[in-house]
């Protein structure tokens, strides 16, 4: 029980920071090749092109192409610099096809530069009221907390390993940490079009302790640097094993950020599939500090309603 509670917190995390994208196999496949951004820029100057380009193309047309880390830095702020209340709902598909719902309300705030989180469930049965806390520390693993309702007590979690599978779900400790570009040695692979959207391809290569991938590629829309796909490998794989896909239709726009309200991730391996439905979130707004604490957990202690 108690995994499980932080696991939902962690997949909150996954929705509004680290990268997001997902398996669409079909879509993938199709995607074109396209000239890279420097190109772009020399064939604009030499034909006096009219045309209304978008930034990054104006950008490249000035002499000053984006590099792979300009590109991931604008992508990774724009999902995880904010603070977030959300009410989430996690469906988890089986291979053989059966349907695990889960659903929670959960606050996330930066502090001094780290992360917290806090999470109480709802639903199922089960698992209504239980609470969960996790706190990011800069020099050391995150602090994870659990409140057992049928207990009436708050225990500490032991951190999992990175590469660790959340019970139920087909995500991994790794994959909901909050990322930052120096975790990675990167290039800028040649541009593709994923659903008709131009994206500029990252392949990055983790340099953290204890990856569980030997390489992770951002698809950055072009438009505005949200991550629409991201693409997991393993060790000698020429194919990514898991996909992590936020379409585009699902994709709002909030106080200059691009929230995805719905993730798909599917394991290809494994042939399981979890997707994260954000049904109402608020971000940006005055939490209490006093808010993400173990005394908030074992008072049971009610998050915000979301607007």
């Amino acid at each position: 029980m108690p995994r499980a509670a932080v696991h939902l917190v962690s997949l909150l995390w996954v929705a509004l920071a680290a990268g997001s994208v997902a398996a669409n196999e079909a879509a993938t496949a199709q995607t074109d090749a396209l000239p890279d951004l420097a190109a772009i820029a020399t064939d604009a100057a030499a034909t006096a092109q009219t045309d209304a380009l978008p930034d990054v193309a104006a950008i490249a047309t000035d002499a000053v192409p984006l590099s792979a880390r300009d590109i991931l830095h604008r992508a990774l702020e724009n999902r995880f610099d904010l603070d977030a209340l959300a009410e989430i709902e996690i469906r988890v598909r089986s291979r053989g096809g059966e349907l695990d719902i889960k659903r929670a309300r959960i606050a996330s705030k930066r502090v001094d530069g780290l992360v917290y989180s806090f999470g109480r469930f709802s639903y199922p049965d089960e698992l209504r009221d239980m609470a969960m806390l996790r706190l990011q520390n800069a020099d050391r693993t995150d602090d994870f907390f659990a409140y057992i309702p049928e207990q009436l007590r708050v225990r500490r979690l032991a951190m999992p390993q990175r590469s660790d599978m959340f019970v139920g779900t087909d995500a991994t400790y790794e994959d909901i940490e909050r990322r930052q570009v120096d975790d990675y040695t990167m290039e800028l692979s040649p541009s593709r079009r994923i659903d008709g959207e131009d994206v500029f391809v990252v392949v990055t290569l983790p340099h953290y302790d204890e990856s569980g991938y030997e390489r992770v590629d951002y698809l950055v829309a072009k438009s505005d640097f949200a991550i629409i796909e991201q693409h997991h490998y393993r060790m000698d794989q020429s194919e990514p094993f898991k996909i992590i896909r936020s379409p585009r239709a699902h994709l709002v726009e909030m106080q200059g950020h691009l929230v995805p309200m719905r993730i798909e991730m599917t394991d290809r391996l494994l042939g399981t599939f979890t997707e994260l439905r954000i049904k109402k979130i608020d971000i940006n707004m005055s939490l209490p500090d006093s808010l993400f604490t173990t005394t908030s957990l074992s008072r049971e202690r009610k998050l915000p309603r979301v607007k």
